[in-house]
């Protein structure tokens, strides 16, 4: 395996891995498996940040030749690149769709009697789940929407308009 695939390897697996974590644990309680809801988002938050620290170096290593005012990304960081922009979104789709799922089977029929998931703890995983887009898209996002550099021209030396 080169350093290229290992990466490759990394990013996939780990955006698949938070997927389904998320997936199982929010869909657990609401279809009888033996945790509650307070229990399943426990076990989230000590899976979720270590699979998003992950995620994030990877897109900071991605992205570093252009902060480092490289003018394009290297062929093999564009493949990458596609994996970090594409996986997040889709798997965040898949998220909230199990977890608007869950929400709505757990309260099926129970008029938020507090068997339920509450809205509450709907709103803290979302809150928990957003944090898969903030460690890739926003990474790769202030990338991909900064301003045009200006060839050879660094901040200080561009005309200022006079006023």
């Amino acid at each position: 395996m080169t350093p290229e695939q290992a990466r490759t390897w990394i990013i996939k697996y780990t955006i698949v891995l938070y997927v389904a974590f998320s997936i199982f644990f929010l869909l657990a309680p609401a279809v009888g498996y033996p945790l509650s809801y307070p229990d399943s988002i426990n076990i989230l938050k000590i899976l979720l940040p270590m699979l998003l620290g992950y995620i994030g170096a990877a897109a900071h290593f991605i992205l570093r030749p252009v902060l480092q005012d490289d003018d394009e990304l290297p062929e093999s960081r564009k493949r990458m690149l596609s994996i970090i922009v594409r996986w997040p979104l889709i798997g965040f789709l898949l998220i909230m769709v199990a977890i608007l799922f869950a929400f709505w089977q757990s309260n099926k029929g129970q008029n938020f009697t507090g068997e339920g998931m509450t809205p509450n703890t709907l709103s803290l995983i979302v809150s928990i789940i957003c944090g898969l887009l903030a460690a890739t898209t926003g990474a790769a996002s202030s990338y991909l929407f900064q301003a045009e550099r200006t060839a050879g021209r660094s901040p200080s030396s561009r005309p200022r308009s006079r006023t």
